[in-house]
């Protein structure tokens, strides 16, 4: 039996409180649904591409995460102080949901969302051309980021390990789709 609030004054509900189903308002902008909100923190970790193996040593590492409704933003700081284990393309791994596996208008894609890199050191030009920046992109369905160098002639390489030194640090932010229901986020990440 659904219970209804009705009529123009506020109602409040106070103290510790559960509702158990749905909660729906004819006149929110959102169709009548209630957009969920978590925060937490979330460990980003270096691994390889393909089968997220490697284990370097990190100095330090932390992630923080925002999800409103299906929209997932990541913060993240690492820095790294060898390289053991990885041999592949640079790869971050471990954000606190997959993306989803399809983007709103765009049925093929791999790449579903722009990582942000806002400082990053220690890495070794890879041709003539000079670094001009790093981007990276979260892979759809799946809860890793994929990163290339961007050069100064306009060209973009995929950024392997061999392009990376020891005690190189990262800071940037991704957002990203997912397609999760569960609330439950992975990877080790928490709730705060």
């Amino acid at each position: 039996m659904a219970t209804t609030i009705s009529g123009n004054s506020n109602t409040s509900i106070g103290g510790d409180t559960t509702i158990d189903g749905d909660i729906t308002a004819d006149n929110w902008p959102t169709n009548g649904s209630v957009v969920g909100y978590q925060q937490g923190v979330w460990t980003p970790a270096w691994k390889n591409l393909d089968d997220g193996t490697g284990n370097p040593t990190t100095t330090f590492q932390t992630g923080w995460w925002v999800r409103v409704g299906n929209l997932v933003t990541a913060q993240f700081v690492i820095t790294t102080e060898d390289l053991n284990g990885l041999s592949s393309y640079a790869c971050l791994h471990d954000f606190p949901y997959a993306a989803a596996p399809s983007l709103p208008g765009a049925s093929t894609t791999s790449q579903q969302s722009i990582v942000n890199i806002s400082y990053y050191n220690k890495l070794i030009n890879p041709t003539s051309a000079g670094w001009t920046g790093v981007t990276g992109y979260v892979l759809t369905g799946e809860s890793k980021a994929r990163f290339y160098g961007l050069m100064d002639d306009g060209s973009q390489t995929a950024l392997s390990y061999s392009k990376m030194q020891a005690n190189s640090s990262w800071r940037g932010q991704a957002s990203y789709l997912t397609d999760d229901t569960t609330w439950a986020p992975i990877n080790g990440a928490t709730v705060s």
